[in-house]
């Protein structure tokens, strides 16, 4: 039994990342009603889970994920995260649920470099960065917890320790260093993208220093900074 529920509520998305695991299925797979994902919810409550990850794809996408958000608050799910590529949150009204009845209370927006050059070449998306970096600042200004993700690839692992700086500066509580999983377009494109993890090791450790630099130990009244490292 899990305490957590991960809710795949569809593979659609608004990037086209060049790690992205799911491959062909957000051609081939249509979003899941909001009916089915309402009984994945009463599902996971029956069997003692209280937090839930609503994941795609981009969920921010899916027609009803208000309604899905709404229905996993009712249910009585403590913690709420939406996993996101972050986009959507300038571009749609999700960043007005915290103001609703049954909002997310947290929110994991994707950052894969410290700037757009980088950024959006692995998103494949023109204007992603400034897109998500955007969501993320408003996601604060409303008091949201934020726990962003970044894929390491051999384009961006020298720019870690960058990354690391930006992340602390905008104010999250949590950033993840995470290795390619080798499957979908990532497992297509790994001769060239993956990068070895004796390879990136040290500029990891730099990233970890840069996260250690907005922990508790700060005296400019910065919050504590939790870096998870997953190779």
């Amino acid at each position: 039994m899990s305490d957590r529920v991960d809710l795949k509520v569809g593979f659609q998305c608004n990037n086209f990342c060049r790690f992205c695991v799911q491959g062909d299925k957000r051609q081939l797979l249509a979003a899941k009603p909001a009916a089915a994902l309402r009984r994945l919810l009463e599902d996971g409550r029956r069997e003692g889970a209280n937090a839930l990850v609503v994941t795609g794809g981009e969920p921010a996408l899916h027609k009803d994920i208000l309604e899905i958000v709404r229905a996993a608050r009712a249910l009585g799910y403590s913690l709420i995260q939406i996993q996101s590529n972050g986009r959507a949150f300038l571009l749609r009204g999700l960043l007005q649920a915290p103001h609703r009845r049954g909002r997310p209370n947290e929110f994991g927006p994707s950052l894969h470099g410290p700037g757009a050059r980088i950024h959006d070449w692995l998103t494949g998306a023109p204007g992603a960065f400034v897109q998500t970096v955007a969501g993320i600042k408003t996601l604060k200004k409303l008091g949201q917890r934020v726990i962003t993700n970044s894929v390491i690839t051999k384009a961006n692992y020298r720019e870690l320790p960058d990354l690391a700086r930006l992340l602390v500066a905008l104010g999250v509580e949590q950033f993840q260093l995470a290795f390619m999983h080798l499957s979908g377009r990532a497992g297509e494109n790994k001769s060239w993208l993956a990068a070895r993890k004796s390879v990136i090791e040290p500029y990891v450790k730099a990233g970890s220093r840069r996260g250690d630099q907005g922990g508790p130990d700060r005296h400019d009244g910065g919050h504590s900074l939790l870096l998870h490292v997953r190779l």
